[in-house]
């Protein structure tokens, strides 16, 4: 008999879809039930049981194992979205999340628990206050970027998405952080002149072959341009 969770539901997969034997697969899953100890194990179970029979109470039961189980922002973060998807619960899902805001750290544990209670909850005010708390801890031009990107898809405030993109570019050192910039700017914004400038700041960081061909590919699929047109 398989020993872990993922091997046990593969077992009982594959015996629903040959056999069709219900009661197996059924002592099969209680099998698995008893063995889950960790979250991930509780979490995952309690998702493909909803997912195989559409049953609510035993995966809510799982669910409030896994919650007890979670060590981590992005457990809590995690289980919320598969509760509020799986159970309709936006009370408890808003209970998750309000834990995961009191275990995230840096700017990326704060954008995407915005980026999720944004489009799970659409709460404009509490992912508008994790996006401020996510700017607060970004340092990098990575984190700068990938704030504006998010806000892009969510909130969609543009003044803020361009005063962001600014400080990335001017945190910015390295090739693929003025690439990706750059290719940020033309696919967010539709700034082909700020991202010509920025493309530009790339092709002076560039040292590798496979740097130039990068660059060239995308200059000429964002800007419809060569590179040399670029550089001179």
């Amino acid at each position: 008999m398989p020993g872990n969770i993922r091997e046990l539901c593969d077992l009982a997969d594959s015996i629903h879809e040959t056999l069709g034997e219900a009661h197996w697969v059924g002592k099969i899953y209680h099998l698995a039930e008893e063995k889950a100890e960790e979250y991930s194990d509780c979490h995952e179970l309690a998702d493909v049981i909803y997912k195989k029979f559409g049953n609510k109470e035993k995966p809510r039961e799982l669910y409030k194992k896994a919650e007890e189980k979670a060590t981590d922002g992005s457990d809590l973060h995690s289980l919320a979205e598969s509760i509020y998807k799986n159970l309709a619960d936006k009370k408890w899902a808003k209970s998750l999340y309000s834990k995961a805001e009191k275990k995230a750290q840096s700017s990326g544990d704060f954008c995407s628990l915005a980026d999720s209670l944004y489009k799970n909850l659409n709460d404009k005010k509490w992912a508008f206050a994790l996006y401020k708390k996510a700017e607060s801890q970004a340092k990098t031009s990575c984190e700068l970027r990938d704030l504006a990107d998010s806000l892009c898809l969510g909130l969609e405030d543009f003044g803020w998405v361009r005063n962001l993109y600014v400080k990335s570019e001017r945190e910015a050192k390295f090739f693929y952080e003025f690439r990706r910039l750059a290719e940020c700017l033309f696919e967010n914004l539709g700034d082909k002149k700020w991202a010509r400038g920025v493309y530009k700041k790339a092709a002076s960081k560039a040292i590798y072959t496979s740097e130039f061909n990068c660059l060239t590919i995308s200059v000429r699929k964002n800007l419809g341009e060569e590179i040399n047109r670029i550089l001179f």
